[in-house]
């Protein structure tokens, strides 16, 4: 555009409805039955609103163009006239809409539209002023070289790709309508306003541009211009158009092969884009853009290879094999299934992006549902949304929120998709169009693409389950099989609203595993079920925040009882895992672990399915069970705080040191990341304390959170550290308060040193700062098993019957733990809350056995135990490593009994907090009597320093000071 500067500012965009209002007016102006000569000029000096005309520039297809003068902003500007030469008619609403967005649109390769208006001389547009000459008439000089070629295309591909990305398809783009300005800029003339003018498929039109679909009046969409710009580009390369100058051929034949020595690629691209089944061409101006560029790059970098003559060799016998070859299949697929083509070969492995929703209605944010229907499939395999995730943040230091389509093809590439779905909802009016496209995540290839579209916010439900049935057809699912298990997304819910809150449960649910708490996660799902009370899929998932938040079992309950009430609408896939959460709640263990593990080895990429699978045997104490699958979910994500903790403890306690030292390299190699730091902290917990400390402050230097201090406390406490220990736990705990995880473990502290009264006077400050604690089920637990080791049975046994009235579940060690005091009748009438034919139902049963007066068969029995399960993974069961170093030293076994304390005490912080001491006075007493009195000093001398300020009258105390006495310690 060349032109005087504009003496104040230039006027903004073209309003909405300007154009529209010009259209309804060009449709009721008397018709023009002339020919484009004919049309009545305007003279220099001639004025139309503000704009002075100055010459005449030339006609087009719908009007004719002058140079004028924009008097109010001193430039230069193009005006056009509009004639209208077909019957009197305003067009589709849809037409409508786009023209309107395409008037709007502002990229260096697209023409600006400054103005519209009507006038006594009709309606006009007025665009920017460019100086140059139209790409029809470069052409009519000859071919271009290859790099001039692909630099025009390139532009005008980039101006398509603007325009597609806002909804607007040019549908006439030929030679006349690419603009090359003199300075070098190329623009793309007309953009969405052939159509809506009526110009498209008018007898004076360039049928040679256009596509077979346009030509058989079949839908249009971004792709129509791919074909035309294909054509521009062969055209460009060789000087004529690749179906003669009528194109009437291109709908029976395939293209011609050009053979340019210079860009083979090229070649190849140029081949793509005049395919004639348009599934088969790149799917918008976006991905010609980016091919064209990379083979821009590759000219660039060898300016001296020889371009040579550009040959365009017809495929004859090719197209004849390939038309005789679609005619067979198209016949053999229609004797099968009636009118449906034939499906391409199943994709596999299918990773999804999330949908781009530029409606502007917050509520649409349909990603889920989308992913929900298709996920019904018998024969796809849909890679979990937290697994894409997981696989950008493994190789990337930022956090990903969004799948949009870069971070999408990265995470489908990474997790080796075999096709990436890539969705766009859009809104023209009352119209919502969800254009869906499937790529190759390797090549960016499109695989195939269709738009659908629903009248109304109502439809868009509708929308989604057609496109969900689409894309299973297309990636070659059987039409019985998906109808067989189609969950309509109506059916999971019919508020866009509730599914919106559930979505963004979702993403925080993701986004937390599980590193901190899931209370906005909660909060999320509970709205979405105070919308729409019977949302099934929401309460499942509140079920199992609640769970992982360690809320009471009952509130589990009651979400999982009302997704039961609608258990219709859960979706078949996610059947299985309501039901394992419903058997798992009732304590029906062997169904519960036989679900989850179904559900698990359904979905191989689904790390919170496997981590489910392993949560059941890890908390039944079967950690040789629960190992396959938590080595599985490691490797999913390497750094998952929650599952690698687990892991650890698990070849912890089944003695794997050759695991732990290979988790530990595996998270070293990840580098100086905060979760991989944390994750290692409490790996080398298991291995070296003082590593231990190290790499805890190196998380938490790297901006840890949470975690890593929990983590750093217990390596303090390993390495024998009281002070640093000491000093940790109180200034964490005047940040986090009562009822924090560091005012439970001062408590502990207390109890391991033989304060009981500050705890109790400590425990009675906290109900009074905290009154909620009263209904703590954790609470009344910790307090109770603190206080057996108090030697106050009844007071803990009071605990006890409040954890019942709040979650009886917790109970399971109360039962082992009442055993272990001896007090056998109380402790029968909790054994029913153990879990059924578990490791912790063995060791309760050695402990009865023991205290009926057979401590050696006790000790046969722990021994078997311990074997596969050290310690429990609930640190209020003693470890029964720990028990059976005390069986063992009962029955006079003590050189068995120091083995097996040893032992237990290289096991990282094992609750209750009085076992630690007393397993000292165990192993120092077993040492002296074997005449290591040398041992049994270095094992008394921690526990004598420790118990300086315990409470007086305790009977391990008494043991503690005679066996100091006589080994000669002060």
């Amino acid at each position: 555009m060349t032109g005087e500067p504009p003496s104040g500012d230039a006027p903004g965009p073209v309003e909405p409805g300007q154009l529209t209002a010009l259209l309804r007016a060009l449709a009721v102006l008397p018709e023009d039955g002339g020919k484009a000569g004919d049309d009545p000029e305007l003279l220099p000096g001639d004025v139309i609103g503000r704009f002075r005309i100055l010459r005449f520039v030339g006609r087009g297809g719908f009007g004719v163009v002058y140079e004028a003068r924009d008097e109010a902003l001193r430039r230069s500007v193009a005006l056009k006239t509009l004639r209208r030469r077909g019957p009197a008619s305003v067009p589709p609403e849809r037409l409508l809409v786009e023209a309107e967005a395409a008037a709007r649109l502002s990229h260096p390769n697209i023409v600006t539209l400054h103005d519209v208006g009507t006038s006594d001389r009709g309606p006009y547009l007025v665009m920017e002023y460019l100086r140059g000459e139209p790409l029809s008439a470069r052409l009519a000089r000859g071919p271009l070289p290859p790099a001039e070629a692909v630099r025009i295309a390139l532009e005008v591909a980039r101006g398509l790709a603007h325009a597609h990305a806002h909804g607007v398809v040019h549908r006439d783009l030929k030679p006349a309508n690419v603009f090359l300005c003199a300075e070098g800029t190329v623009k793309v003339l007309d953009f969405g306003l052939a159509h809506a003018l009526g110009q498209a498929r008018m007898d004076g039109g360039t049928p040679a541009y256009m596509a077979p679909e346009q030509r058989k009046g079949a839908p249009e969409d971004e792709r129509t211009d791919v074909f035309a710009l294909g054509v521009l580009l062969h055209q460009m390369l060789t000087g004529q158009r690749p179906f003669g100058a009528a194109g009437g051929s291109a709908l029976q034949l395939r293209p011609p092969v050009l053979e340019i020595a210079a860009s083979p690629a090229l070649s190849e691209l140029v081949a793509r884009m005049l395919e004639r089944d348009p599934t088969r061409r790149p799917r918008d101006g976006a991905e010609v853009a980016t091919s064209l560029a990379a083979i821009q790059r590759e000219l660039d970098s060898s300016p001296s290879t020889p371009s040579g003559p550009i040959r365009a060799r017809r495929r004859w016998r090719l197209a004849l094999g390939v038309a005789a070859a679609s005619l067979a299949t198209a016949l053999a697929v229609r004797l099968l299934w009636p009118g449906s083509p034939a499906p391409p070969p199943p994709a596999g492995r299918l990773a999804l992006a999330d949908v781009a929703n530029d409606t502007g209605e917050p509520e649409l944010e349909v990603s889920g549902l989308l992913r929900t229907v298709i996920e019904q499939s018998t024969t796809l395999h849909v890679i979990p949304r937290v697994r894409l995730l997981d696989a950008l943040r493994q190789s990337r230091r930022d956090e990903v929120v969004r799948l949009d389509e870069p971070a999408a093809t990265e995470a489908a590439h990474r997790t080796g998709a075999a096709a990436l779905l890539l969705a766009h909802l859009l809104r023209f009016g009352d119209r919502y169009v969800l254009d869906v496209r499937v790529v190759d995540p390797a090549t960016a290839a499109t695989r195939f693409s269709f738009k659908l579209e629903e009248s109304g916010k109502e439809g868009v439900p509708d929308l989604i389950d057609r496109a969900g049935e689409q894309v299973r057809l297309q990636l070659g699912e059987d039409p019985g099989a998906i109808r067989s298990r189609a969950m309509p997304a109506r059916s999971v819910t019919a508020s866009l609203a509730a599914w919106r809150h559930y979505a963004a449960g979702m993403t925080c649910y993701e986004r937390r595993a599980f590193a901190g708490s899931f209370d906005p996660c909660l909060a999320e799902m509970g709205k979405a079920v105070e919308i729409d009370p019977g949302f099934a899929l929401a309460d499942l998932q509140i079920a199992k925040l609640l769970f992982l938040s360690g809320r009471p079992r009952a509130l589990q309950k009651e979400a999982l009882e009302r997704a039961q009430r609608h258990r219709d609408r859960v979706p078949p896939v996610d059947r299985p895992k309501l039901d394992g959460w419903v058997a798992f709640v009732d304590g029906q263990d062997a169904r519960a672990k036989a679900l989850f593990e179904e559900a698990a080895r359904a979905a191989p990429d689904d790390k919170i399915a496997w981590f489910l699978a392993a949560e059941i045997r890890y908390h039944r104490d079967e950690f040789a069970e629960a190992l396959p699958f938590l080595r599985r979910v490691v490797a999913l994500d390497p750094s998952w705080l929650g599952a690698g903790q687990h892991l650890a403890f698990a070849l912890g306690v089944t003695g794997d040191r050759v695991g732990l030292r290979a988790r530990a390299a595996e998270l070293a190699a990840l580098g100086a990341r905060p979760d991989a730091l944390t994750a290692l902290c409490y790996v080398q917990a298991w291995l070296d304390p003082a590593m231990a400390v190290a790499d805890c402050r190196r998380a938490r230097e790297a901006g840890a959170e949470q975690l890593v201090e929990e983590w750093l406390a217990i390596s303090l406490l390993e390495t024998g550290d009281r002070a640093a220990l000491d000093a940790h736990v109180r200034a964490l705990l005047e940040r986090r308060g009562t009822g924090s995880f560091f005012w439970y473990m001062s408590l502990w502290l207390l109890g391991q040193e033989g304060r009981w009264a500050e705890v109790l006077r400590a425990e009675q400050a906290g109900l009074e700062a905290q009154p909620a604690l009263r209904d703590s089920s954790w609470f009344h637990v910790t307090m109770a098993e603190l206080l057996l080791g108090s030697g106050d049975a009844d007071l803990a046994w009071r605990e006890a019957m409040r954890v019942l009235e709040l979650d009886r579940t917790l109970l399971s060690a109360m039962a082992v733990q009442l055993a272990y005091a001896g007090d056998l009748a109380r402790a029968a009438e909790l054994r029913e809350y153990l879990p059924p034919d578990s490791p912790r139902v063995d060791v309760y049963d050695a402990v009865v056995r023991w205290r009926r007066g057979d401590p050696a068969g006790a000790a046969e029995a722990l021994r078997r135990v311990a074997a596969t399960a050290a310690a429990s993974s609930d640190p209020a069961v003693p470890a029964p490593l720990y028990l059976l170093g005390e069986a063992l030293a009962d029955a006079g076994r003590d050189a068995e009994a120091a083995d097996a304390l040893r032992q237990f005490q290289a096991i990282p912080l094992q609750y209750p907090s009085w076992v630690q001491p007393r397993s000292r006075y165990l192993l120092a007493r077993s040492l002296d009597r074997l005449g290591d009195r040398e041992g049994a000093r270095d094992a008394l001398r921690p526990l004598a320093q420790l118990w300086r300020r315990a409470d007086p009258g305790q009977p391990l105390l008494a043991d503690v000071r005679s066996l100091s006495s006589r080994l000669g310690l002060r």
